[in-house]
């Protein structure tokens, strides 16, 4: 038996056979969850019939944003469902507010992934945010200056496209006007198809980058800390980052046309 996802099949599992599963949202390693989302992106933009300037690529852009959000929304929980002790960290590197609700446990199926909760007070809609997360939680920063220099330009036109749907408005921060010409209150921004595969690209390569230095960052801490983790968490672990030995979803020749 298996069930859809998208546009990829799952085979089913029984509870008996859940491991550590249930470690992560959805049930699904955050890098996994990730991937498989990206695929169905990468299928919905490079099957497209229409000319390379296709809508398709401006509902890809949101899509690709979301799902990199929940990535790191959900990356960050599974950790700290896995090692609870890290939210010692967050405490000690800023005084972040780590208080939970105890009503919001009882909505938990298992009452002990308190980081689901956790992860529902911090924002991780921007570079400058997700940085300061992961290095009070682990000591990584996911994005390095260039990065974040390149990944806000995407930012722009996600936010463009949701609020004002797609067309430029006056003041802000707007980009593709300078390069084409575009008028404010007239034009909408275009995304190419081959602008899209080579975000789609660099969004690919910084996740799995984020999931190479935190899961390194997660075991270094385990053991400096002499923590011993149950079976289940124990096959969390090993889940955090398997998607890294798979390949690269994104090929930017398949969005060349």
């Amino acid at each position: 038996m298996s069930f859809q996802f998208g546009l990829v099949e799952i085979p089913e599992v029984s509870p008996s056979e859940l491991f550590g599963f249930d470690f992560f949202a959805g049930g699904v390693a955050s890098g996994e969850m990730f991937t498989i989302e990206l695929m169905n992106l990468r299928t919905l933009v490079v099957t497209s019939e229409v000319p390379e300037y296709d809508s398709r690529c401006q509902i890809a852009t949101i899509a690709l944003l979301a799902y990199a959000e929940a990535f790191f929304r959900g990356h960050f929980a599974s950790m700290i469902n896995i090692c609870p002790q890290l939210v010692r960290n967050l405490k000690r590197a800023t005084n972040r507010d780590i208080s939970i609700d105890p009503a919001e446990l009882l909505d938990l199926q298992r009452q002990e992934m308190w980081g689901f909760l956790l992860a529902q007070k911090y924002e991780f809609n921007n570079p400058k945010s997700i940085n300061g997360i992961f290095t009070d939680l682990i000591g990584v920063t996911p994005f390095s200056m260039t990065e974040r220099k390149r990944y806000q330009p995407l930012i722009d036109d996600r936010n463009l496209l949701v609020h004002h749907g797609g067309i430029y408005k006056s003041g802000g921060k707007i980009r593709s006007p300078v390069k084409t010409g575009a008028r404010v209150f007239y034009d909408s921004v275009v995304i190419p198809r081959s602008e899209f595969g080579a975000r789609a690209f660099f969004v690919e390569g910084l996740i799995r980058k984020t999931l190479d230095v935190s899961g390194k960052a997660l075991r270094k801490f385990i053991h400096d800390q002499n923590i011993a983790l149950e079976k289940d968490r124990q096959d969390a672990l090993e889940m955090v980052d398997s998607i890294l030995k798979q390949n690269h979803v994104i090929d930017v020749a398949d969005f060349v046309d």
